[in-house]
């Protein structure tokens, strides 16, 4: 064999080497893109879970917003009533002191009539 053709076999067998080389990679590759794949997929369904999740929770501060806002309105109603409750309970506080003032005053009235009376009384019995 010559000197050149040692050198064209050492190249062809160079050039396998590297080919085989280059399909194990190739195959190796295949491999990484397809679990990088599958992984891509799942964390586009995680995210697409987390997204729903998101928006019920969402949905759920609406209804809750919704809901307190006609909690703060009834009670605001009620706050309204329990005011003139109030307002009514001081009058009729008010209406007693005066029944209250009336009666002390009629019963002293009668006390000083009775005991004109009694002296009245007495003084026919002597």
């Amino acid at each position: 064999m010559t000197e050149e053709q040692n050198e064209t076999r050492r190249l062809a067998i160079k050039a396998l080497q590297i080919a085989r080389e280059a399909r194990d990679d190739a195959a190796a590759a295949r491999v990484l893109a397809t679990a990088a794949s599958k992984d891509v997929g799942d964390l586009k369904a995680q995210l697409q879970a987390h997204t729903k999740v998101l928006n019920a929770l969402r949905e759920t501060q609406l209804e809750h917003g919704s809901r307190l806002g006609r909690v703060e309105n009834r009670l605001g109603r009620v706050e309204n009533r329990l005011g003139r409750v109030e307002n009514r309970l001081d009058r009729v506080e008010d209406h007693l002191e005066r029944m209250e003032t009336e009666m002390r005053n009629g019963f002293a009235m009668m006390a000083g009539g009775m005991s004109r009376i009694a002296e009245l009384l007495e003084g026919r019995e002597s």
